[in-house]
């Protein structure tokens, strides 16, 4: 079934209901948004949404309002969440319809229109990737509904890669566009005031010229140095790389990187964000089931998703 550029599956997110887009109000909804071609190393991150949807029903993983969610955490108390649960306020509305033989450059502008037109209701989107590289035309769909944005950026890499090739066709008026330049191209949109890195790390990093609204916040200075980071009265999109982690937690990805955050760390970053930051949108990419070590990246994506939803308030 299609529905405004989105294809419905036979499973469902934590099997949330999915209705048709008309009948929805205001709502977190999950959009799988399966592209990989934006990651020349291995676009199987594509098979994600799917795949995620198949886990949770094989597992019967169910969001209801009776669920003890010390068994995730007890730092957090997922009131936002349970709220979200109780209203009947978070749904899975399908995956964007992506065909595989279209050029990047259609698909990218496919996605931005998509979302612009979802955007036009009060709707928070939590997007399920898919590589790192469709969180450009997201936030570009945000912009129009929104004078400033801030972004969370968890991730291993900067993305903020800029060679001397790039310069050349930006100069001609061509923009090249995939997973290790998403956040410079985030940053020339206007409307993006600030971005926020977390769990940048390696020496790939070393290099590369951040763009004047970047700010990174070295892993050893989460706790001390982040909240400041932060501009809580800027509507705040959190993009979050699974390769932020280490690597012997999630496998899963074609570009691990050594010495990453672990699950307590996460949560213990989402306790110091504060309680009443507005935020407009999420996405979480670069799993790669092909990669996975029995699950094991899946299952940790699945427990972030809850810990990320916990974090919106409509």
């Amino acid at each position: 079934m299609c529905e405004m550029n989105l294809i419905k599956s036979n499973y469902t997110i934590f099997s949330l209901e999915s209705p048709e887009f008309k009948d929805i109000n205001e709502a977190v909804v999950f959009i799988g948004v399966p592209f990989g071609k934006g990651n020349f190393k291995n676009d199987k991150c594509s098979k994600f949404p799917g795949y995620l949807r198949s886990y949770m029903y094989g597992k019967n993983i169910k969001l209801k309002n009776q669920c003890n969610f010390k068994y995730l955490s007890t730092k957090i108390d997922f009131e936002k969440l349970k709220e979200l649960i109780k209203n009947n306020q978070i749904v899975d509305l399908g995956d964007i319809w992506i065909l595989n033989n279209e050029n990047a450059k259609f698909t990218y502008e496919n996605i931005y229109n998509t979302y612009k037109s979802f955007l036009e209701k009060k709707i928070v989107p939590f997007s399920i990737g898919g590589d790192h590289s469709i969180s450009y035309p997201i936030v570009k769909a945000l912009s129009h509904f929104h004078e400033q944005i801030q972004i969370l950026h968890f991730d291993a890499h900067l993305d903020v890669s800029n060679s001397e090739l790039q310069k050349k066709f930006s100069e001609e008026g061509r923009v090249t566009h995939h997973f290790g330049n998403v956040m410079k191209l985030c940053a020339d949109l206007n409307q993006v005031k600030k971005i926020v890195h977390i769990g940048i790390r390696d020496f790939v990093n070393m290099n590369y010229e951040l763009p004047q609204e970047s700010i990174v916040i070295y892993n050893d200075e989460i706790e001390s140095n982040l909240l400041d980071a932060i501009d809580p009265n800027i509507p705040t999109y959190i993009s979050f790389d699974i390769d932020v982690l280490c690597p012997s937690l999630a496998p899963g990805t074609a570009t691990p990187v050594c010495n990453g955050l672990f699950f307590s760390d996460i949560v213990n970053v989402l306790k110091i964000l504060p309680d009443d930051l507005n935020v407009i949108g999420i996405d979480l990419v670069e799993v790669n089931p092909e990669l996975d070590q029995k699950n094991q990246t899946t299952q940790i994506a699945t427990q972030l998703i809850s810990l990320l939803v916990n974090t919106i308030k409509l």
